[in-house]
């Protein structure tokens, strides 16, 4: 059995939080809404909402789960990630913040087109929420959890949370040669 999960130290994480908040989002209510949510679309046609006011997924529980896109042009965050995963030559193309709130999980799904896709866990304050790649039971409950895998060929799912609010940071990378 392979090894698919690492810890990120809380001085890290601090670090990686604080990057996120000098990160702007794509949101519905910016006036370039469309353009950059086209680009994130371009990159995975896959994930074309059903409305511009839900970008939630069809695998994703509706009522109890929020997604927010981070442009990709902090580059002190890019590096960050660099670091944290130890890939100096990682090319990301999704840097998602998925928030489950109770009643919110995730049916068994592929991330399309994500090479490799790392879950950094930012909040645990939840019960319930148990993640399963290929049907076997992550170690991925506490803040500072990393879970990482081939997103596009093996399905992954989060059953419900329970109780409190589940807060990840979802990464997706290509090879370098696609992007």
């Amino acid at each position: 059995m392979v090894d698919n999960t690492f810890k990120i130290n809380e001085k890290d994480l601090v670090t990686l939080e604080k990057l996120l908040k000098e990160t702007p989002i794509v949101q519905n209510d910016d006036p370039k809404f469309d353009e950059e949510i086209k680009q994130i679309y371009t990159l995975i046609p896959a994930l074309l909402p059903s409305s511009k006011e839900t970008h939630l997924l069809p695998h994703i529980g509706k009522d109890g789960a929020e997604i927010r896109y981070y442009v990709l042009t902090n580059k002190k965050l890019n590096e960050h990630f660099k670091f944290l995963f130890n890939q100096p030559k990682i090319k990301l193309f999704v840097i998602s913040e998925v928030t489950y709130s109770e009643g919110g999980f995730a049916l068994p799904h592929l991330d399309p087109d994500s090479k490799i896709t790392y879950n950094i866990m930012l909040d645990d304050t939840f019960e319930g929420g148990d993640v399963y790649l290929e049907g076997t039971l992550q170690d991925f409950k506490k803040r500072g959890d990393v879970v990482f895998f081939n997103g596009g060929k093996q399905l992954h799912e989060v059953k419900e949370i329970t109780k409190g609010k589940r807060k990840i940071l979802s990464i997706w990378s290509k090879p370098s040669s696609v992007m």
